[in-house]
C-alpha cells in the first residue's frame, strides 16, 4: 500500500546520541560489552525454536544486522539462527561498533515500508533525523521491534506507553536525567 521502500543513508555521527542510547536500551543493552552474541539470548531462542514456543528476541544488534543483511528472516529456524550467528561474529571482527550501530539504523525497518533512521525520521516527525529530540529518538526504537503493533498513528495510546517506559529505564542506566525526559516527554 505505501508503494517502493523509502530510505535515505546518513552517517552515525550526525545523528543525535539520545537515538543510540535509546536504541541500545530498547534492543541490546550489552551492546558494547560483546562481541557480536548473547549466549544466553541464542541458547534460549534456539530453545524456543526447537520447542515450538513463542519466543522473544535473544538478538543482538549484531545480529539483527547479520540477519537484516544475510539471512532469510521469513523464516525463524535454527538453522538461520546459526547463520546470523556466523554473520554476526563476523561483523564484530570487521567493523567497529560504531561502524554496525550506522549499517544498522539506515538498514532496519521502522515500519510502513520505510527503512533507516532518516526515512523514518521524515515519515513520523517531518525532519531530519539529526533534528531528533529524546522522546522522538525513543518512538522510533520502539517501531523496530513490531511496527505494526506501536504505529502512532493507529496506536498512540500503546506507542506513547511503551516510549515512557524506554524514556523511563534510560534514566535508570544513567543516559539521561530526568529532567531531559520530563522536558522531552
Amino acid at each position: 500500500f505505501y508503494g517502493a521502500e523509502k530510505r535515505e543513508v546518513v552517517p552515525l555521527d550526525g545523528l543525535p546520541k539520545y537515538l543510540v542510547y535509546a536504541l541500545i536500551t530498547r534492543e541490546d543493552q550489552n551492546f558494547y560489552s560483546h562481541h557480536g552474541f548473547s549466549v544466553q539470548g541464542t541458547l534460549r531462542a534456539a530453545f524456543y525454536i526447537a520447542t515450538g514456543r513463542y519466543f522473544s528476541g535473544g538478538s543482538t544488534i549484531t545480529q539483527q544486522l547479520a540477519g537484516i543483511l544475510y539471512a532469510d528472516r521469513s523464516k525463524t529456524t535454527v538453522v538461520r539462527k546459526i547463520k546470523e550467528l556466523w554473520y554476526a561474529i563476523q561483523l564484530e571482527r570487521n567493523l567497529t561498533k560504531e561502524q554496525i550501530l550506522e549499517q544498522y539504523l539506515n538498514s532496519v525497518y521502522f515500519g510502513r515500508n520505510t527503512y533507516g533512521v532518516e526515512a523514518a525520521s521524515q515519515l513520523y516527525f517531518n525532519h531530519p533525523a539529526r533534528n531528533l529530540t529524546l522522546a522522538e529518538s525513543a518512538m522510533l526504537v520502539i517501531q523496530l521491534a513490531n511496527p505494526a503493533a506501536y504505529d502512532p498513528y493507529r496506536f498512540p495510546n500503546r506507542a506513547r506507553s511503551l516510549q515512557h517506559l524506554i524514556l523511563e529505564e534510560m534514566v535508570k542506566k544513567g543516559y539521561v536525567s530526568q529532567s531531559e525526559v520530563d522536558q522531552s516527554y
